[in-house]
């Protein structure tokens, strides 16, 4: 999730009144097929953003990568994205 995307949301939940109205600003469809589970995910993601080095795919040449932003992102793993800043918690090629 983008800095502009986590802003817009936080500036979004400021101004709710209901719970509907919550699960809405973070993208949900209240009407939809979403649990609980959805709406912790989301909070986090907002809190502390992750992703994982997708590994090098031989078939596409694609290098590792961000799995937010698909950004290329070569050894040594950084601990954060250098385009998302996301936290790297893993993946790769070991």
């Amino acid at each position: 999730m983008k800095t502009d995307e986590r802003i817009e949301i936080a500036a979004r939940l400021r101004k709710t009144r209901r719970i509907m109205d919550f699960v809405y600003a973070l993208g949900i469809d209240f009407l939809g097929d979403w649990c609980w589970a959805d709406v912790s995910r989301r909070v986090a993601d907002l809190i502390d953003p992750t992703c994982e080095v997708a590994p090098f795919d031989e078939e596409s040449m694609r290098l590792p990568h961000c799995s937010v932003c698909m950004h290329p992102i070569l050894k040594p793993w950084p601990n954060f994205c250098p385009n998302c800043g996301a936290r790297v918690t893993g993946g790769g090629d070991a």
